[in-house]
């Protein structure tokens, strides 16, 4: 089994500019008289869905400045690397997004230029820009609300919670809020070897996420998400959307790209 490239979400917060974490005094409390989240009981984990949706809801709700790096290694030997910024306000928009995706050789070197993906939404309009080698092209499309999902991450949960029993390890009160840490570790013939860690407060709202699935024969997932604030400011629409005309309110109802 190769070994994926190390991935660090600290540079990705220091390129952000934002550092932040939990602080404050916290209060160590039981299962059974903790405020758990959606779809968690005593035992751990019963409702992956419901805990998916409320992450979503909730992020959109509040607003978040979230990162996250995806790294997928299959048959090849070649490995895809996916780091995301991604600035949210409350309500779900305005958001701004930017996603570099790099592949890697067997040898952990970078092959070709990675592949920078930009996009800023409102309410009627979702404007990306695609940069490879320097090149940039400018799309809009409407954004309609079942597109509005993929910002908070909330499929990749789904789908990586799904796939393993998540038990309680912990559960601490703390600046106003009850954090649960959930874990899972163990090995199955569908699902391969599942080492995760999920930090989810009351609400739903998932603040620390590793997952590492490891199938065998050189197929290899690897999630590091991690939200840095909630409630930040509307992120302002960049200087390379500034002239692209957007969408009307009501044509937010079609298909379009988010």
């Amino acid at each position: 089994m190769r070994r994926l490239v190390p991935l660090s979400l600290v540079a990705l917060l220091l390129l952000s500019g934002c550092m932040g974490g939990l602080g404050g005094t916290e209060s160590t409390l039981t299962p059974e008289e903790a405020d758990l989240p959606p779809g968690v009981n005593e035992s751990g984990l019963q409702n992956a869905s419901a805990l998916a949706a409320e992450h979503n809801e909730t992020a959109r709700e509040v607003g978040i400045v979230l990162n996250a790096t995806l790294t997928r290694q299959s048959v090849g030997p070649t490995e895809s690397v996916r780091r995301v910024h991604t600035v949210m306000a409350a309500g779900g928009r305005p958001l701004n997004t930017t996603t570099a995706t790099s592949k890697y050789d067997g040898n952990g070197t970078l092959m070709g230029q990675p592949t920078v993906i930009q996009r800023w939404g409102n309410e009627s309009t979702v404007i990306g820009r695609s940069t490879l080698a320097q090149r940039a092209g400018v799309v809009t499309d409407p954004f309609p609300p079942q597109n509005r999902n993929a910002p908070t991450q909330a499929r990749f949960y789904f789908a990586s919670l799904g796939v393993a029993n998540y038990t309680v390890d912990s559960v601490v009160e703390r600046d106003g809020h009850t954090f649960t840490t959930l874990v899972a570790n163990e090995t199955t013939e569908k699902s391969g070897t599942v080492d995760a860690r999920v930090l989810v407060d009351e609400r739903g709202l998932i603040h620390e996420f590793t997952f590492h699935q490891d199938k065998g024969n050189d197929h290899e997932f690897h999630l590091e998400h991690r939200i840095i604030k909630t409630g930040p400011s509307p992120p302002e629409r960049p200087d390379w959307a500034a002239n692209v005309t957007e969408w009307p309110p009501e044509n937010t109802t079609q298909n379009g790209s988010a």
